[in-house]
């Protein structure tokens, strides 16, 4: 069984005679999903740039010396971790006086929506974290899986205990 979703290894087992699985990767394959919505999606792509920017101007009073979040998009959790510490600040950020915050907050709430975006990635984050277990096997996939795409469906209906994973 392989597991790896580089395009190297489609390609090598795509014609396989010698019954080798490709079994692609959950995780992996989420991650990769988060990353085309926000970074390459033609409606929603622009997050990523817009939250990189609001990460290099968050003012002096939302920082604790020494401590400095940012995104980093091979692991595309920071993209939750980021979205959740600016709407944590999102008063602070708006009050700050920069128009680039301003312009960056705006678009962001005027697509989508901060509490939106970051309940959507809380629940990637929880899914991706639940996959990516040793020895998950499809079994531990599924119910997760259905609770995800139950609340994605539903999120402005929602049960806030689903996006939270209880």
């Amino acid at each position: 069984i392989c597991t790896d979703n580089s395009k190297a290894n489609v390609s090598a087992f795509e014609n396989n005679e010698n019954h080798v699985v490709r079994e692609p990767c959950a995780a992996h394959t989420a991650e990769l999903a988060i990353g085309d919505m926000f970074k390459k999606d033609a409606e929603y792509g622009f997050i990523s740039d817009e939250i990189q920017i609001l990460m290099q101007n968050i003012p002096k009073e939302c920082c604790r010396p020494g401590f400095k979040h940012e995104l980093i998009t091979i692991r595309w959790t920071s993209l939750f971790d980021c979205s959740e510490y600016i709407l944590e600040n999102i008063n602070i950020l708006q009050n700050s006086g920069s128009q680039i915050v301003l312009n960056s907050i705006g678009k962001i709430e005027s697509k989508i929506g901060f509490v939106n975006l970051v309940q959507m990635l809380k629940l990637m984050v929880i899914f991706v974290k639940e996959v990516e277990k040793d020895l998950s096997s499809i079994s531990d996939i599924i119910p997760i899986y259905l609770k995800t795409i139950y609340f994605l469906l539903f999120r402005d209906t929602h049960d806030d205990s689903i996006a939270g994973g209880e």
